[in-house]
């Protein structure tokens, strides 16, 4: 189980996790073969994107497709910040683009079943306001 929360007050947010990760289970006929063992408890799955204008954390699956999910939001995100994009417009941006490539992933790599991350982003607009989404 993974803990991750937001904080947001009308002018600052601030974003933690837990730190820990399991080792990839393995599932014979759709059942796993053993239980997942700690595999680490310094693992971050917090990020900050735009130099720190929108933080963001993550849980659930953690890298797919030889990328973390932090690695992913980053690589969706980074055109759009210089193109002047809304917090709102990034968020949706986000969650569509992360939902094709889980949608994309090799049934080998991550069975559909497991396919599911918790994402909370933090950022602020124009007006300085701070909105939170999961």
């Amino acid at each position: 189980m993974s803990v991750i929360v937001a904080l947001i007050s009308t002018r600052d947010g601030a974003i933690a996790s837990d730190g820990r990760r399991f080792s990839s289970v393995h599932f014979v006929n759709g059942v796993p073969s053993e239980p997942p063992s700690i595999a680490s408890d310094d693992f971050n799955k917090t990020f900050s994107l735009a130099g720190g204008k929108v933080v963001g954390a993550f849980c659930g699956l953690l890298e797919f497709s030889g990328a973390t999910v932090a690695e992913h939001v980053r690589d969706i995100t980074d055109s759009s910040f210089s193109s002047g994009a809304t917090f709102m417009q990034i968020v949706d941006l986000v969650e569509q683009h992360l939902t094709d490539r889980l949608n994309q992933v090799d049934e080998g790599e991550v069975i559909l079943s497991c396919r599911k991350v918790d994402l909370l982003l933090v950022g602020g607009d124009l007006t300085g306001a701070v909105h939170p989404r999961r």
